[in-house]
């Protein structure tokens, strides 16, 4: 969805989907970019789609690339 900024786009978004899963991509993280690669789109969408997992399977997502140097 594209329009004027503060004009309710995102919350329309989410009010039609309220009941549905849906994956939300701010696309504000682009706004300073020239082009945008398929790499910086496939990153902002990985990140929406861990925030549906459970916050237990994250946690042990985070925990398993955790290392540990001595």
């Amino acid at each position: 969805m594209v329009g004027f900024r503060r004009v309710g786009k995102t919350s329309l978004v989410k009010a039609a989907t309220k009941d549905m899963v849906r994956v939300y991509i701010d696309a504000r993280s682009f706004e300073g970019m020239s082009y945008m690669t398929i790499r910086d789109f496939l990153s902002e969408l990985a990140k929406s789609l861990s925030q549906l997992l459970p916050i237990s399977r994250r946690l042990i997502d985070f925990l398993s690339r955790v290392r540990v140097y001595q």
